[in-house]
């Protein structure tokens, strides 16, 4: 009679050929490696690109470079990452499966469907969701891919898919979209590489599979976290003098003589007067346009750097923060009246937020 222990290597055979009959392409890690440095490369480099003077105000222009640059980014990455599989299928004596060009062609279209998706951010708005999708495009893939290889595959895409649905649910500030978008690819795609080239899952199991899921998300999450905090305080002191409008002003009129630093206090209730200029196609200003008054919801400090207001912001008890990105306009009413004889009167509504995601 043949023993159980003895019995247990044939079982695990005969589960790993079930799995591969099931499963019948591999995720090489080599590719995980090119396209997370791919991903991370581009998060990094398109928004500072996108940023030049000469292309502002012209979105037409900036759709049009931030698809193409980012069209032949991941199109150069492909076609490298296809050579190397082709080559390695040659060396083994093997040939690419056909389930494995049809999940690739899938891959494609996920990739052009966030290029399309970032150019119409230009005309449509929906810019604060852009790195995101990108994200969540790439879990999709990767989930698709894991159907039919790798199971740790199939959950780190599901993870990684699930992390940008959070991130937009949760109202996260921009700032931490692309610390996020570039540790997860350029951190956690070759973490998940390696863990593939170990053949730490060589049989599944629920407990190492969330484990290791678990350390992908750990490897891109606790970096970005790290830089975005340093980031909000690199380069500022800690002791930067705070004034009102009043005692600013009473130190001169000339911004020379003011501190380096300063951090301009306006408090709940200071009215504000906001002149409003609209133009464009079918609106031109009418003399100085209008003038408006408002009031302060909340204690805000805003940075001077020699007299000059910077995009720094921050509310009491809080750090200083970018609000490049961060100011937006949550909700647009427009409604007509035509009862007026001297022409058309709009009463429009806007919601301005301060952080986190348009509610």
């Amino acid at each position: 009679m043949t023993s159980p222990v003895r019995s247990l290597p044939h079982l695990a055979a005969l589960q790993n050929l079930l799995v591969a009959g099931h499963r019948p392409i591999r995720m090489r890690p080599g590719s995980l490696v090119r396209w997370g440095s791919a991903f991370a490369g581009l998060a990094w480099t398109t928004d500072p690109l996108l940023r030049m003077a000469a292309l502002q105000g012209q979105p037409a222009l900036q759709a049009v470079i931030a698809m193409v640059w980012l069209g032949c980014g991941m199109g150069l990455t492909g076609y490298l990452d296809w050579r190397a599989n082709q080559a390695a299928a040659q060396q083994a004596e093997e040939s690419l499966p056909f389930v494995h060009v049809q999940v690739s062609k899938v891959w494609w279209l996920l990739l052009a469907a966030g290029v399309l998706y970032t150019g119409s951010t230009f005309f449509f708005g929906g810019g604060y969701q852009t790195y995101m999708v990108w994200l969540a495009l790439v879990g999709l893939g990767l989930f698709l891919h894991g159907l039919f290889s790798q199971e740790l595959v199939e959950w780190a895409g599901g993870a990684i898919f699930l992390l940008a649905l959070l991130v937009l649910i949760s109202g996260l500030p921009l700032s931490w979209h692309r610390p996020l978008v570039i540790s997860t690819s350029g951190l956690g795609l070759p973490l998940l590489g390696w863990l593939l080239h170990r053949q730490v899952m060589g049989v599944p199991h629920l407990g190492r599979l969330m484990a290791c899921v678990l350390g992908l998300l750990a490897a891109s999450v606790l970096p970005a976290m790290a830089f975005v905090h340093w980031s909000q305080t690199q380069g500022l002191p800690q002791d930067i003098p705070v004034y009102t409008q009043k005692s600013l002003l009473a130190l001169g009129d000339d911004p020379a003589r003011w501190p380096h630093y300063v951090a301009l206090h306006v408090q709940a209730g200071t009215p504000i007067e906001l002149q409003l200029d609209i133009q464009g196609s079918v609106l031109q200003p009418a003399n100085d346009g209008a003038h408006l008054t408002y009031t302060v919801a909340q204690d805000l400090d805003f940075l001077l750097i020699d007299g000059k207001l910077s995009h720094h912001v921050r509310r009491t008890g809080q750090d200083w923060q970018d609000s490049a990105g961060w100011l937006r306009i949550t909700q647009l009413d427009v409604t007509p009246d035509l009862s007026q004889a001297s022409g058309l009167k709009v009463h429009s509504r806007a919601q301005i937020e301060l952080g986190g995601m348009p509610r």
